[in-house]
């Protein structure tokens, strides 16, 4: 039989036991002090990544960071198109004469 759970005051999301349900012996333990270093690196990228250390303030915060990344890639795409017309206008003298008759 395998348990697996998280580990107080650890980054290392999952420590796992499994016992002989026969005998009750204790047959394998995986814990993050039984991990080598790139195990370890490993182990701490998920609670890093959903944020599962440190409550809800912390994954308000990233919900903040990444609409705020969703923003300035948005708002830099605008601008990038405004400025995509006004460098066609000033380019094509005609084209500004046309779209200005249109307004």
């Amino acid at each position: 039989m395998r348990f697996t759970g998280h580990v107080e005051r650890s980054l290392s999301t999952n420590l796992s036991v499994t016992y002989d349900l026969a005998t009750g012996a204790l047959l394998e333990r995986h814990g993050p002090e039984e991990a080598g270093l790139l195990r370890r690196v490993d182990r701490l990228m998920a609670p890093l990544h959903f944020g599962n250390f440190a409550g809800a303030a912390l994954k308000w915060l990233y919900f903040a960071l990444g609409l705020g990344q969703a923003v300035l890639a948005l708002s830099g795409t605008l601008v990038w198109i405004e400025r995509s017309k006004l460098r066609a206008r000033a380019a094509s003298p005609a084209l500004a004469d046309r779209s200005a008759s249109h307004v």
